[in-house]
């Protein structure tokens, strides 16, 4: 009888920690990756980078390296360099297809989350611009809660279990929550009932504590953003 093979063990290449280099860092992309490979159980090792030191290989176009950007998968035995965390999400989804991760949400949901938050974060205190890009967080906070508030959803946006929608939009969430309270003072709208319950829901489960890097990480890597911007 043959023996069987060990599945092999992949190189995932992540964003270190600001100031420390050997802690996993915040990157939203990231952590999207992560939770696919914890939910699917994906064998994975992690390779930190830190981002004021980023390795040549790296920095190099495709198929060498991915830009300068993460998350990176690389496969050991193709040598595949395979960058883009939605181009990594969907391989790992077709290399590991259960538990599928498959998700009936809205494409367009949340879809703007991300830059609203980067605008109302980098505007200038009072200005006009960080009016607009609070209003259009708001919008699509206020979208989200609409949509798990609806009679048969929740309590995750792939009901019992994490879906590719959760790993897309939840390090997102944390990311806008977790900043914009440090750094404006500002607090998501309490009347968004829904939404908070989806958020401690995800941050309960075994996956998300896996991969969870920590409000800390996230204070660190947008300080070094908001340096340099």
């Amino acid at each position: 009888m043959a023996q069987a093979q060990k599945a092999p063990i992949y190189d995932l290449v992540l964003k270190a920690k600001a100031g420390e280099p050997f802690k996993l860092g915040d990157c939203p992309f990231c952590h999207r990756v992560l939770l696919t490979a914890a939910v699917k159980k994906f064998p994975v090792q992690a390779t930190l980078v830190d981002f004021r030191n980023k390795p040549e290989w790296l920095l190099q176009p495709p198929p060498v390296g991915s830009g300068g950007k993460v998350p990176v998968l690389r496969e050991p035995v193709s040598g595949l360099v395979m960058p883009d965390s939605d181009v990594i999400v969907e391989h790992l989804e077709k290399l590991y297809p259960e538990p599928s991760m498959r998700s009936d949400t809205p494409a367009d949901l949340g879809s703007k989350l991300f830059p609203a938050f980067r605008g109302f974060l980098f505007a200038a205190a009072g200005s006009e611009e960080e009016a607009a890009k609070r209003g259009e967080l708001e919008g699509e906070l206020r979208a989200l809660d609409a949509h798990l508030a609806q009679p048969g959803k929740g309590p995750l946006l792939g009901g019992a279990h994490i879906s590719q929608s959760d790993a897309a939009i939840a390090p997102k969430l944390y990311h806008a929550k977790t900043a914009l309270a440090h750094f404006k003072h500002y607090s998501f709208p309490s009347d968004l009932k829904a939404l908070q319950k989806y958020m401690d829901a995800i941050a309960a489960t075994p996956e998300w504590k896996a991969t969870d890097y920590g409000t800390d990480a996230i204070i660190a890597g947008w300080t070094a953003h908001l340096a340099h911007h």
